[in-house]
């Protein structure tokens, strides 16, 4: 069991941090122009909406990877 957490902790914090750091530089909007807007618009703009979802997609999937391995740690 312990061995399983480790394994499948591992592997979805690597997912998600490399899957984060592609987000961070290929889906980001790069329209100067989205940063100048008021903050309620920028939420419904579909580069902005998407880039926020993919952003906390993949920081959740590092933190459950984190919180895996720590169990298999402990455990």
């Amino acid at each position: 069991m312990r061995l399983l957490l480790i394994a499948a902790g591992g592997l979805l914090f690597s997912a998600g941090a490399v899957g984060h750091l592609v987000v961070r530089m290929k889906i980001k909007p790069r329209d100067p122009e989205l940063d100048e807007m008021y903050h309620e618009f920028e939420d419904a703009h579909p580069e902005v909406v998407r880039y926020d979802r993919w952003t906390r997609l993949t920081l959740g999937a590092a933190g459950v990877g984190m919180l895996l391995l720590f169990l298999g740690l402990v455990f």
